[in-house]
């Protein structure tokens, strides 16, 4: 696995360490992921979390996910393949979806702002190096 030593200090300034996990926020995970796709680190996982002042809901059901040894291209290619899915998996994380899981994956209603506040993506990344030895 990659750690974030790769991203500037702009974008790591701007992410949230609950828990000694290193996530974004929805508005600022696209800048990150297009970041490590110009860098060729690829996107190994992402998961949806909410981090209110007295709990943290990981929503394990949400999230992108894939495995280098099943992946047969070329780096390259897995760079450029994870970064598209991920991006797609993103468009999909919406208010609405995760206003309905709040509610019936942990019984909570909030308003919608606060929704949008407290989310944050969980970000793994993956270099070549792991890439290679995950094939092996």
């Amino acid at each position: 696995m990659a750690g974030t030593e790769f991203l500037p200090k702009h974008i790591l300034d701007l992410s949230i360490k609950p828990n000694n996990e290193i996530g974004w926020s929805r508005d600022v995970i696209p800048e990150v992921l297009k970041y490590a796709h110009q860098r060729k680190v690829a996107v190994l996982a992402l998961q949806v979390q909410m981090n209110f002042p007295k709990a943290t809901c990981d929503f394990y059901w949400l999230c992108y996910q894939n495995e280098p040894k099943e992946f047969s291209g070329t780096w390259e290619e897995y760079c450029n393949k994870t970064f598209e899915d991920s991006c797609k998996w993103l468009e999909t994380v919406t208010d609405d979806l995760l206003e309905h899981e709040l509610r019936t994956g942990f019984g909570i209603t909030t308003e919608r702002q606060l929704i949008l506040k407290h989310t944050r993506i969980l970000t793994y990344f993956i270099d070549k190096e792991h890439f290679e030895k995950s094939r092996k």
